[in-house]
């Protein structure tokens, strides 16, 4: 993936953890990825530090 044009962009990883994430989970519906965002404890384990969502 190519990085993003500008410096306010993300990296595509970014938007692709929270979803796997969630099909990890046995995630079903894309809403359910609000609660993964929202959930401090989960992110500080995964070390996910910002929400592009």
């Amino acid at each position: 993936m190519p990085e993003p044009g500008s410096n306010r962009g993300y990296d595509a990883w970014q938007y692709i953890e929270p979803i796997l994430l969630m099909m990890i989970g046995d995630g079903r519906h894309i809403e359910e990825l609000r609660e993964i965002i929202e959930d401090e404890g989960l992110r500080k384990l995964t070390g996910v530090k910002e929400r592009p969502i």
